[in-house]
């Protein structure tokens, strides 16, 4: 059973506000990730936490009133170790090593360098770029003591901390018809030619988009860099489906038009992946808050607050 402190943060938040809206303002993040993190509480301890109404809001369910004096002796708890780790910590220097999936790496690394080098002068972040399974094998060598990607094939012996929901999207040629369309559905997509982002636990779960409606996509190309797959699909040589897109000034961007997959349930979670049981030290965790802030700033500003959700 894993669950974080800031899960049972964020379920005192709810309860003491009565709201999801509220708890996100004073926790000063997203709605939407108040309600994933509630949601993750619930399936870790296998209960029901809070019965929602879109009237009037969120009540406790006896489970929840029973559990949140515990959860709050927890939160003191913590909040004492962690002012004992504060008053002894030494301040963030020297090189921080952070693992980075390498299709998120394109968009996320330039800006979080920035953030945290900038926040911390004397820090260096140093971004390890890998796919999923190098990832994996990273933390448990502890070349890295987290990973910033998606909660794709989560082994036993890792914890994924989710930070923001991202639905799956299509790349489609800006010059296509369907690119002026509010959204695609795999049934539209199945007889076209796929370029397959092919990398370990992330082709799998792009196949499986189309495996839930019982279909086959007919792959066209394949690569492992997300940049020759942008490249193609703004060649007009096919589609592809990503959840990160790019938000910088690419110079394919103009060429390529994105569209959300309506009808997808099976949507992403984007957060830190660390060992688990293994709370990682000060430098990950200020990797991880700017993390969050990015998230907040970038993600959420550019799709609307919900853009997290489909």
């Amino acid at each position: 059973m894993q669950f974080t402190l800031r899960q049972m943060e964020l379920f005192l938040a709810v309860c003491e506000t009565g709201s999801i809206t509220a708890a996100a303002h004073r926790e000063h993040i997203a709605q939407s990730a108040v309600s994933t993190a509630i949601q993750n509480l619930e399936a870790v301890l296998g209960v029901t936490l809070f019965v929602r109404s879109h009237a009037v809001g969120v009540f406790p369910t006896p489970t929840a009133r029973e559990l949140l004096p515990h959860v709050r002796s927890l939160l003191a708890q913590a909040t004492a170790i962690e002012q004992y780790g504060a008053n002894n910590a030494v301040s963030l220097t020297g090189t921080v090593p952070v693992g980075i999936l390498v299709t998120i790496a394109p968009i996320m690394m330039a800006p979080l360098i920035k953030a945290v080098e900038s926040r911390y002068p004397t820090a260096r972040l140093q971004c390890l770029e890998g796919d999923q399974d190098q990832l994996i094998g990273s933390l448990r060598r502890g070349e890295i003591s987290l990973a910033l990607t998606y909660d794709i094939a989560i082994p036993d012996d890792l914890t994924f901390w989710p930070i923001a929901r991202i639905p799956p999207r299509v790349l489609i040629s800006a010059s296509d018809p369907l690119a002026q369309v509010g959204s695609l559905s795999v049934t539209e997509l199945v007889d076209r030619p796929f370029v397959l982002l092919d990398l370990p636990g992330s082709a799998d779960y792009f196949l499986s988009l189309f495996a839930a409606e019982g279909l086959e996509p007919r792959i066209a190309y394949r690569s492992r860099n997300i940049e020759v797959v942008r490249s193609l699909v703004a060649q007009g040589l096919g589609y592809s489906i990503v959840n990160l897109h790019a938000l910088g000034p690419f110079p394919e961007t103009a060429a390529i038009a994105i569209v959300p997959l309506g009808g997808s349930r099976h949507v992403l979670s984007l957060g830190s992946m660390v060992v688990a049981g293994q709370r990682p030290g000060p430098a990950a965790l200020a990797v991880q808050d700017q993390v969050v802030a990015w998230v907040e700033k970038t993600i959420y500003s550019q799709d609307g607050n919900e853009s997290g959700e489909s």
